[in-house]
């Protein structure tokens, strides 16, 4: 049963929707793909899209559009206007993250307009270090799962001991 269970969550989609009045970014992850539907409410065609990543590959962008990887950020960009998301159309960007010390954080999201005006959709889902922080935590834990462990045997034993000193 708890297998199952494990085994439902891995494979369950988490989605939210992040909104301004230009651009609202549907964040859908599934297992380790982070895809971003991007729905245009304005009269002004999107052509920019900006997102920042941790350990992330197979970066994928809509037909017509270009993308450039590096430094913690997905870029992706058309030069054509008829590739350019129009009002009320939507798009799909998308990542796969690894397990390199990848976890689910928030970053701020760039969207960029065909006028040169861009849209700043700040604490959307993305793909983030794991903070040291976590790291150095899970090594406490478990020194003191180990501590615990010797002293609950090292207890046992001198019970034990004792018990035989009694009998004989």
């Amino acid at each position: 049963m708890l297998i199952q269970i494990t085994v439902l969550l891995a494979t369950m989609a988490f989605g939210e929707v992040f909104q301004t009045e230009e651009v609202s970014i549907d964040v859908d992850i599934s297992s380790n793909i982070y895809t971003y539907e991007v729905t245009n409410l304005s009269t002004d065609k999107i052509v920019g899209f900006e997102v920042g990543y941790h350990a992330a590959y197979n970066f994928k962008v809509p037909r017509g559009w270009h993308e450039k990887i590096g430094g913690g950020i997905f870029k992706a960009w058309t030069d054509e206007a008829s590739a350019g998301i129009s009002q009320n159309e939507t798009a799909q960007f998308s990542d796969r993250v690894s397990s390199q010390g990848a976890v689910l954080g928030s970053s701020a999201v760039q969207v960029h307009f065909q006028s040169g005006k861009t849209v700043i959709v700040p604490d959307v889902w993305v793909s983030t270090a794991e903070p040291k922080s976590y790291i150095a935590l899970i090594a406490v834990l478990l020194l003191l799962v180990v501590l615990l462990h010797s002293a609950m045997i090292f207890r046992k034993n001198r019970r034990d001991n004792n018990q035989i000193i009694r009998d004989v």
